[in-house]
């Protein structure tokens, strides 16, 4: 169980191997499908590539994204790069995202009511030629971790620690924010996230979009909230 010094630790929010979560409508949380995140070992020099897909009921098929990661002297991981991919129907929207230097997404270790935030150079660059930039702006990265919280599932109670995190991204007019929020079990990985994300032009919100998530495996009980 959590305690007042209680960590949350870099392994437990990048876990190596395959991770399944189910897919909720924020609103009326009934399953609409599941996510497969897979992390292999990193190779020599501490980089691997995590692979997300997306299998369920909505209309534009499965999703997939790819993401390049490092891990870092202290443990901690940083971004290097990900592919944002469009429903197939669209897969010209694709784009790669280009983090100079990586960003750090969490240090090793980072303890109750510590924040860790990092910054970064980003670049959107053409799937198929690097070369080409579509956009290029500024992004960063802010991991709290809030404090240990009892999340009810149909197994019973289970101990997590709660945390807070915030990426934004700002591409000359547009700005990107997304929040989420995480409930992860120390040694056991994340069991719940939801995330809000909001893109504005120009100070007007043009775009947002939100999601819930849950490992298979447990049946949260939810709240009122």
């Amino acid at each position: 169980s959590p305690t007042i010094d209680a960590s949350l630790r870099a392994e437990d929010l990048y876990p190596p191997g395959e991770r399944r979560f189910v897919e909720l409508d924020p609103e009326s949380r009934r399953a609409r499908g599941v996510e497969v995140i897979t992390n292999p070992a990193p190779d020599p020099d501490g980089v691997w590539t995590q692979r997300v897909r997306t299998e369920g009921e909505e209309p534009e098929g499965e999703r997939a994204g790819t993401s390049v990661f490092e891990r870092l002297p202290d443990g901690g991981v940083a971004l290097r790069r990900l592919v944002a991919r469009a429903p197939k129907a669209s897969r010209d929207d694709d784009a790669l995202y280009l983090f100079e230097p990586a960003l750090v997404m969490t240090p090793g270790s980072l303890g109750i009511g510590q924040t860790h935030t990092d910054a970064c150079t980003l670049r959107i660059v053409e799937l198929d030629d690097h070369s080409k930039v579509i956009q290029s702006g500024r992004a960063e990265r802010t991991l709290e971790v809030l404090g240990a919280a009892t999340i009810r599932t149909q197994g019973g109670e289970v101990e997590t620690l709660s945390a807070r995190a915030q990426m934004t991204m700002e591409m000359g007019a547009i700005r990107s924010v997304t929040s989420t929020r995480l409930w992860v079990e120390p040694g056991g990985g994340i069991l719940i996230e939801s995330f809000d994300r909001v893109s504005r032009l120009m100070g007007v919100p043009v775009q947002r979009a939100s999601g819930l998530k849950h490992a298979e495996g447990i049946e949260p009980v939810w709240g009122e909230d």
